[in-house]
């Protein structure tokens, strides 16, 4: 998957019946479509479980040749419930979001927020982009090993995580920043900052279960993750963790 350049707000929709083949042809030509050519289909389909704002990928069939225009994409839309639409709006989310994929500026160290299997996007084979992690709009200066520690208490069957939570860290993460120059952060350091953090999958999963739309398969996924992280809490010992 392609990320295409940002665009401006001119071309911001807020619904999927905006989102027609000649809105999109406009948008892909700033982003690798050839002047020439144009996207004369368009499928959508919503994905994931999104409450604060839904996701929906975007299929187009393309006239002439498409360049580096992408296969799919996904696309970022309000919720249309009125208590997560309020929600969002009040806190900003969809500003922040915005700001994120336009002005992001790496060498700050930002914490995602709800970091879960539903908003990263797998595209195997893929060497550029094997994985697209989505819903920036939550995002703070935090610790670096912050996403890393809630998404190992959200994603992983307590019986996986016992075997694999000490490693995957380790090997997937404290390794790469030490390959990417960062000194300063022991691996004692990061596991410690790993079994503290687990108390901030209950404050995530807590807002986001009180201040949004209550659906069937999104009050599951918040029981599951509840559980997720009281085992990381009692498997880590975090309390023991937490700064005196």
């Amino acid at each position: 998957m392609n990320s295409p350049a940002p665009v401006g707000a001119a071309h911001a929709v807020s619904s999927t019946e905006a989102m027609t083949p000649d809105w999109l042809t406009e948008v892909l030509h700033h982003s690798g479509l050839p002047a020439e050519s144009a996207v004369v289909d368009l499928r959508t389909e919503k994905i994931g479980t999104g409450r604060i704002g839904e996701a929906h990928r975007l299929s187009p069939a393309y006239r002439g040749d498409r360049g580096t225009a992408p296969e799919s994409l996904v696309a970022t839309l309000p919720s249309t419930n009125p208590a997560s639409l309020e929600f969002a709006r009040a806190a900003r989310l969809g500003a922040v979001e915005v700001d994120f994929y336009r002005d992001v500026a790496w060498p700050l160290c930002l914490w995602h927020g709800d970091n879960r299997l539903d908003t990263m996007l797998f595209r195997p084979g893929d060497e550029k982009d094997p994985l697209v992690v989505v819903d920036w709009q939550g995002i703070i200066p935090g610790p670096p090993v912050a996403d890393v520690s809630h998404l190992l208490g959200n994603g992983l069957t307590t019986e996986d995580a016992e075997v694999h939570e000490r490693d995957l860290p380790r090997e997937y993460y404290h390794q790469a920043l030490q390959a990417g120059g960062v000194e300063d952060c022991s691996w004692e350091d990061c596991l410690t900052t790993h079994r503290a953090q687990a108390f901030a999958g209950f404050v995530v999963t807590l807002i986001s279960a009180v201040q949004v739309e209550l659906t069937e398969r999104g009050d599951a996924m918040t029981s599951t993750m509840l559980r997720g992280h009281a085992d990381q809490v009692l498997r880590n010992d975090s309390f023991d963790a937490l700064p005196a």
